[in-house]
């Protein structure tokens, strides 16, 4: 899986989240209008509760309890998924109701969980029960937020390491790239030589190479590719921690500047790219994520708090919550 032992380590030792309620004055485009009944819920790396910010003119911060779910590095910790959520446990993904109260559910026994693009649904990965200390994928499953198998494969994906889901494919990293894998068939649809899925929505992957000489965007089902501008003279950077806008318009991606880690924001459809003004991004884990609903971008700061970007507005604003620890996802509910 993914190299962040290190990071673990350090980010255990800083200690997990701080909660606590935030007043927030209202300025301009900060109002109801982008807030209503919006709550983020972000993952920690060592605190296995949430911690949820809600939204609103006065945002809150608040801690939830996640029963089963467990430390570690999976390819996701925790995603918003058919109004819930949904992640990672010891024995199989967990399924928490979007209300953010009652009991968590196992979804089905296995090694991790991917969002799948159909929404509402996950693949789940099956451990090879000839090699159970090898923690090695035998097969993959797709099931509902109720546990309900959809799909079950027969066929052995080409690696263990599955990171995304494409509605062409499963996103598989191997040792020569990056391979579009159809559980259906067993088969490789398509390649991308490159080492890091920066983002993936629909049949759209975000990829670069080794050392990241350019950024891509690929339609994985057509294969068209498009190569992102670079920010002036700033490079991109290797990354699993982009993310694309529900309309597939727009893709955040973290990138560093003078010492700092900053937003860049590229506009697929007209191909230009540029930097976000506005508070800079946490450091270890860059947390970000699109709301599903609007076209507003949600990411956790350098400062302690989270940020909106509004596709509209002249910079990102900071919600004026406080929150700390090394959170790894960042789930958006509605």
């Amino acid at each position: 899986m993914r190299a962040y032992v290190v990071s673990l380590v350090v980010l255990a030792a800083a200690g997990s989240a701080c909660l606590g309620g935030a007043s927030h004055a209202a300025t301009p485009g900060n109002g109801p209008r982008g807030h209503a009944a919006v709550r983020i819920v972000l993952a920690d790396a060592r605190d296995l509760r949430g911690t949820v910010v809600t939204l609103g003119w006065h945002p809150t911060v608040s801690s939830v309890a996640l029963p089963g779910r467990t430390g570690g590095d999976p390819p996701v910790n925790l995603a918003a998924v058919g109004g819930g959520l949904v992640f990672y446990g010891r024995d199989g993904p967990y399924a928490f109701p979007g209300s953010l109260a009652g009991r968590s559910r196992r979804l089905h026994r296995g090694l991790y969980f991917v969002p799948s693009a159909t929404p509402g649904r996950v693949w789940v990965a099956i451990e090879d029960p000839r090699e159970p200390d090898m923690r090695l994928v035998g097969r993959v499953v797709e099931v509902t937020t109720t546990g309900r198998p959809v799909r079950s494969s027969r066929h052995r994906p080409p690696t263990r390491n599955i990171v995304a889901a494409a509605r062409a494919g499963l996103v598989v990293e191997t040792d020569r790239g990056l391979a579009i894998w159809d559980p259906r068939t067993g088969r490789t649809v398509r390649t991308l030589p490159g080492s890091f899925p920066a983002a993936v929505h629909g049949n759209l992957v975000a990829w670069c190479a080794v050392r990241c000489p350019a950024m891509h965007v690929t339609d994985v089902a057509k294969g068209a590719d498009r190569v992102i501008p670079h920010v002036g003279r700033h490079r991109w950077e290797e990354t699993y921690g982009g993310a694309i806008s529900a309309d597939g318009r727009y893709l955040a991606l973290p990138i560093r500047v003078g010492g700092v880690q900053r937003v860049a924001l590229a506009d697929l459809r007209l191909g230009r790219s540029r930097l976000l003004r506005g508070p800079h991004l946490a450091a270890v884990y860059p947390a970000l994520g699109w709301d599903p609903a609007r076209d507003s971008l949600y990411y956790v700061t350098a400062g302690g708090s989270v940020a909106r970007y509004r596709v509209d507005a002249s910079r990102a604003v900071s919600l004026g919550v406080h929150v700390a620890g090394g959170f790894t996802n960042l789930a958006i509910l509605r």
